[in-house]
């Protein structure tokens, strides 16, 4: 299924492994069909440069971005509305390297600590181009 997108594997690591005794047939798109496989093995699917990803929703890559204002944060991370929560959103120079999971150490005059990317895009502005995320503290 994944060979029919024209992309490839990035990585599969099922939370559940989910065995469909009597075959299962889709009658969607292949994105809808990979969307419930990850309903059904309660995991999460994104893609990225390519690939597609399907592991457990805490999963982040292995390797971290420091981010501070010497290495392209533009202003202070904003705590998102939710209560009781360690999610920011967090504006930065344009970094290619950024995408969902990603790692950040995150140094700011206002907060400081470990991230994981949840979602975020690149944009550009005219002459601007900048990284928008929003992230969730890791122990």
């Amino acid at each position: 299924m994944i060979k029919n997108t024209g992309l490839s594997v990035g990585e599969i690591d099922l939370v559940e492994d989910v065995t469909y005794e009597k075959g299962v047939t889709f009658s969607t798109t292949n994105r809808k069909a990979l969307e419930e496989i990850a309903s059904d093995t309660g995991s999460k699917l994104h893609s990225s440069r390519g690939k597609i990803y399907l592991r457990p929703s805490k999963t982040s890559n292995r390797r971290a971005i420091l981010l501070n204002s010497d290495t392209g944060l533009i202003s202070s991370p904003e705590k998102t509305d939710e209560e009781d929560s360690e999610k920011y959103t967090v504006l930065s120079l344009f970094n290619y390297k950024i995408q969902t999971d990603t790692l950040i150490k995150l140094e700011s005059k206002t907060v400081e600590g470990n991230f994981r990317v949840i979602e975020g895009e690149h944009i550009c502005q005219g002459d601007n181009y900048q990284t928008k995320m929003e992230v969730e503290r890791i122990e």
